[in-house]
C-alpha cells in the first residue's frame, strides 16, 4: 500500500473527490466532465502466464464536454483531491493525450491518453544503441546501460538495484530498427523484473517480494489466536473492501530451473534443478556469452523468480489507487484466505470508485517458452541446438561472430555433417559428407562475388569411385569402376614417376620425365630424331610378315622389303652376315631394291637383290 496521508479516506464511498487534469495553464475537473465516465488502466502483465520482462502502458480515457479546444498531443497531470484535502493532492500520474474523436452528436470529446511507455514502446532507438556501443569492442555494465537508455527518453529512474546490474553489455545486435520496448524488455527480463512508469513520472522496474502466507482456516471456523502462528506480508482487502472476488483452485509453483537459450532447442545454459522450468529465449543482451557467464547471469535471474507463488484471482473492490502494481494482497473470502499480487487494474468512475484487481498465472511453466518473441539481425551469437523427433536427430552449432556452423543430421536412412564458415575476405566455405547405406559422399564448396562458386565432390559407391571439380562452366571429372578409369578435363598434367603394368599379361611401360620405357607401340605414324639402340621392323607384305634388324653393324634378314635411300651407318652384310662390301658384285636375297650409302663412303645400287653398282 502507497504511503498517502489519506488514503485510508478512499475506502468510504461517502467521501467527496474530485479529479484533476492540468495543462498548460488549463485544467480539466468534475465541472466538465460527463458523469463517471473516468476509466485508468494499468498492468505489470496482461498475459496468460506470468512473463517477466512485460513493460505495458498506462492509459485513461474519460469524455469531457465539447467546451475545450482539441487537446491531441498536450500532457495531463492527473490527481485526485479526496476529501477536499486541496493542499495534498494525490497523483495518478502524467499522460500525453493520443486520441480526441467528438460524439457523432459533438456535445463530448472522447479523450484517450498514455503516460511515458507509451513512447518507448513507439520510439526507434538503433541510433541511440549505435551511438553508445558504436563498435564490438564497445562495453558497459547492465546499470550504466539502463541509465544511458532512460536519459534517451528524458527520463529519471527509481534509485534501485538489480541482481544483474553488474553484467557487461557488448555490441551483440546490428539494427536497422531497434524499439524501444526491446530494449527494456531485455533488460527487465534478466532481472525477473517489469518495466512501469510510476505515478511521479519515473521509470520503475517492479521486483515482486515473495509473498507469505498466514496459516489459519476460513473465517467462519471461528480460529482462535493461538491458530495464527505467523501472519501474512499481504494488504489485506476486508470483506468490507471488495464486492467480489474470484479464484483459481491452485497456487503457482515456485519456479526451479531457469534456462537461457538463443533459440528453441538451443542448449544454452540452466540454472536451478529440473522441475518448474522458466525459459528466458532470443534475449539480445546476452547473444555470444560463454557458458560460464551465461550460468552467472541464469544463477542470479533465478534467485529473484523463483521465490514467487500465488493464487490467480480478479476481484472488484471499492477503488483505491493506493494499492500499487506489484502489491500483495489477501482477500478474507468465505472458504479461504486468497493471497496474491496485483498485476492489473482498471479504475473507473469518480465518486462511486471501483477498482478490478486481477493477476492470471499458470499452475506450472511446462516446456513452452516464457520470454517476449523477438527477431533481431544479430551480431554476435553462440547457439547449440539439438532437435530430437522419432525421425530424425539433429544437433546445430553456431558462432555467429566468428562466422562458424556445424550441422548434423541423423535418420535411419543416412547421416549428414556439414561445417560453414562466412567472411568478407574468401566468401561462404562449407564442407559436407553424406553417409548412406549405398553411398558416401563428400563436397567442398565456396562461394564468392569475385570467383563465383567452385566445388570439389567425391562420390562412393561399391562399385563406382567419381571425383568432381567444377568452376562455373568449367569441369573435370574422374570416374572409376572395376572395368575402367574415365577421365574428362580440357588439360591433363602429370608430374612424377608414371608406370603401366598390364596385369592381365607381361610387359610394362614406364614413363619417367624425358623417356618412355615399353615393349611394342603400335602407332600410325611415329615422328621422331633420332632412335638408338637396336630396332626391329616389322612389315605387313602380301599377307606375311617380313622382319628386318638394324643394329650398328648392319641389316639383317631382309626379304622382300624395298628400302629406297637409306643411309647405312656400317658395313652391308648378306643374310648370313658376310660382308658384302667392297666386293665387286655379290647378290643379296631376292627383293631388295634402292641406293645405299656405306659408312666409308660407298655408293651402293640393288636391284632385285643384286647389287649392279659400287661408286
Amino acid at each position: 500500500m502507497q504511503n498517502y496521508e489519506y488514503s485510508s479516506l478512499f475506502w468510504d464511498s461517502s467521501v467527496d473527490k474530485q479529479l484533476v487534469m492540468k495543462y498548460d495553464n488549463s485544467r480539466i475537473d468534475n465541472s466538465i466532465l460527463c458523469s463517471e465516465e473516468f476509466e485508468f488502466t494499468e498492468s505489470l502483465c496482461s498475459e496468460e502466464s506470468l512473463t517477466f520482462g512485460c513493460c505495458e502502458a498506462s492509459v485513461i480515457k474519460f469524455r469531457v464536454l465539447n467546451v475545450v479546444t482539441p487537446l491531441k498531443g498536450r500532457t495531463l497531470d492527473v490527481s485526485l483531491i479526496i476529501g477536499g484535502h486541496t493542499d495534498k493532492p494525490y497523483r495518478l500520474g502524467r499522460f500525453k493525450i493520443t486520441d480526441d474523436v467528438p460524439t457523432a452528436d459533438r456535445d463530448y470529446r472522447n479523450i484517450t491518453a498514455y503516460d511515458a511507455m507509451y513512447d518507448i514502446i513507439n520510439t526507434d532507438v538503433a541510433g541511440w544503441y549505435n551511438s553508445t556501443l558504436p563498435d564490438e569492442n564497445s562495453t558497459m555494465t547492465l546499470k550504466a546501460f539502463r541509465t544511458s537508455f532512460a536519459r534517451h527518453f528524458g527520463l529519471e529512474q527509481i534509485d534501485v538495484s538489480l541482481v544483474n546490474d553488474d553484467m557487461i553489455v557488448r555490441r551483440t545486435i546490428k539494427p536497422e530498427e531497434l524499439s524501444g520496448l526491446d530494449v527494456l524488455q531485455a533488460v527487465c527480463e534478466l532481472n525477473g523484473a517489469f518495466g512501469h512508469i510510476g505515478r511521479d513520472g519515473k521509470l520503475e522496474y517492479v521486483v515482486l517480494d515473495e509473498l507469505v502466507e498466514g496459516l489459519y482456516p476460513a473465517n467462519d471456523l471461528y480460529p482462535a489466536n493461538d491458530l495464527y502462528p505467523r501472519t501474512s506480508n499481504a494488504y489485506n482487502v476486508t470483506k468490507g473492501r471488495y464486492y467480489s472476488c474470484e479464484y483459481d483452485d491452485f497456487l503457482t509453483e515456485r519456479i526451479t530451473q531457469l534456462q537461457i537459450r538463443q533459440e528453441e532447442n538451443d542448449i544454452g545454459a540452466t540454472a536451478g534443478t529440473a522441475g518448474n522450468t522458466y525459459i528466458i529465449e532470443d534475449n539480445f543482451l546476452v547473444y555470444g556469452m560463454s557458458a560460464e557467464e551465461l550460468d552467472t547471469i541464469a544463477g542470479k535471474t533465478l534467485s529473484v523468480i523463483g521465490r514467487i507463488s500465488y493464487r490467480p484471482f480478479s476481484a472488484d473492490c471499492i477503488g483505491n489507487p493506493c494499492i500499487r502494481l506489484g502489491e500483495k494482497v489477501s482477500l478474507n473470502t468465505k472458504r479461504e484466505i486468497i493471497t496474491s499480487y496485483v498485476l492489473q487494474r482498471t479504475l473507473k468512475g469518480i465518486q462511486g470508485m471501483h477498482d478490478a484487481l486481477s493477476s492470471e498465472g499458470v499452475e506450472n511453466y511446462g516446456t513452452e517458452v516464457n520470454s517476449l518473441a523477438r527477431s533481431i539481425i544479430q551480431l554476435k551469437g553462440r547457439t547449440n541446438v539439438l532437435t530430437r523427433t522419432v525421425d530424425e536427430t539433429n544437433e546445430k552449432i553456431t558462432d555467429v561472430e566468428q562466422g562458424l556452423s556445424s550441422e548434423i543430421s541423423h535418420t535411419a536412412a543416412q547421416v549428414a555433417a556439414e561445417v560453414k564458415r562466412a567472411s568478407k575476405a574468401e566468401g561462404e566455405l562449407s564442407g559436407r559428407i553424406t553417409v548412406a547405406a549405398d553411398s558416401v559422399v563428400a563436397e567442398v564448396k565456396r562461394a564468392s562475388k569475385a570467383e563465383g562458386e567452385l566445388s570439389s565432390s567425391i562420390k562412393l559407391n561399391a562399385d563406382n569411385i567419381a571425383a568432381r571439380v567444377s568452376k562455373d562452366s568449367i569441369i573435370s571429372e574422374i570416374n572409376m569402376s572395376p572395368e575402367k578409369i574415365k577421365i574428362r578435363s580440357d588439360r591433363v598434367e602429370i608430374e612424377g614417376y608414371v608406370e603401366f603394368s598390364d596385369l592381365s599379361g607381361s610387359g610394362r611401360t614406364t614413363i619417367n620425365g624425358d623417356n618412355i620405357t615399353t615393349g611394342h607401340i603400335n602407332a600410325g605414324l611415329i615422328n621422331s630424331g633420332t632412335i638408338r639402340g637396336k630396332v626391329g621392323l616389322w612389315v605387313e607384305s602380301d599377307n606375311s610378315d617380313r622382319v628386318v634388324t638394324i643394329n650398328a653393324d648392319g641389316i639383317y634378314n631382309a626379304a622382300s622389303t624395298y628400302l629406297n635411300d637409306v643411309a647405312i651407318y656400317g658395313s652391308l652384310k648378306d643374310g648370313n652376315g658376310n660382308d658384302l662390301i667392297p666386293a665387286a658384285v655379290q647378290y643379296l636375297n631376292d627383293g631388295w631394291w634402292g641406293n645405299f650409302t656405306t659408312a666409308n663412303g660407298w655408293a651402293v645400287t640393288v636391284q632385285n637383290g643384286v647389287i649392279t653398282d659400287v661408286g
